[in-house]
């Protein structure tokens, strides 16, 4: 759930990334229930909407975007070491 959260932050881009932390961080227990009864998904999309993100496509886009997902694995890659 949290790499996915950071995605969408990703892909709203630098000049919206924080915009999209701070909001996910105002409703981290929203974001946790909607997680916990599978619908994780759409609660992102609509944080994403509320960021750039307007479309369904852009949403789907940005979720299977690789090399986002393989820079948030080298993110985490490297924090483990640390």
């Amino acid at each position: 759930a949290d790499i996915a959260a950071y995605i969408v932050a990703r892909c709203a881009g630098p000049d919206k990334y924080f915009d999209v932390i701070d909001d996910l961080f105002e409703n981290q227990e929203g974001i946790v229930q909607a997680a916990q009864v599978g619908a994780l998904r759409t609660m992102l999309q609509t944080v994403g909407q509320r960021h750039g993100i307007e479309t369904p496509e852009q949403f789907e886009a940005c979720m299977t975007d690789s090399k986002l997902r393989e820079d948030m694995a080298a993110v985490y890659q490297s924090a483990e070491q640390y």
